[in-house]
């Protein structure tokens, strides 16, 4: 059986530390994308089963966390990915229209709460991969 591979999109790096270790541990491939540009680059090179993502990410290297980059990039997998599933991992969901776009959002199979329930995480994951 082919390992199932995980795009993990997460700025902080000890929120994204202990999510490779979780899904390493328990047998996922996975790579790490620490913003926008990073996740577009992973995302045009290589083939993901599942991404995971923080909606408050920085555009590139330099820049400062926003929601509407995440935003950004559920969009664009909107389009290219529509089958590709999507777990939402945030600390803030932002406003109700925000809420509102998510649930519009047929790729997004999940949103979790930050700081999130490693079981309730792996149970998200293993349900979206079917």
């Amino acid at each position: 059986m082919t390992q199932k591979r995980i795009l993990i999109v997460e700025d902080d790096p000890y929120i994204a530390e202990e999510l490779c270790s979780l899904l390493a541990h328990k047998g996922f491939a996975h790579t790490h994308a620490e913003t926008l540009t990073a996740a577009r680059d992973a995302l045009d090179t290589q083939t993901f089963d599942l991404v995971i993502s923080d909606l408050s990410i920085p555009q590139g290297n330099r820049g400062f966390p926003s929601l509407d980059n995440g935003l950004e990039l559920l969009d664009d997998l909107s389009w290219k990915h529509p089958v590709l599933p999507v777990i939402v991992v945030s600390g803030s969901l932002g406003s109700p229209e925000v809420v509102e776009d998510l649930k519009a959002m047929k790729s997004v199979v999940a949103k979790i709460w930050k700081p999130y329930d490693s079981d309730e995480l792996i149970r998200e994951v293993k349900r979206a991969l079917g």
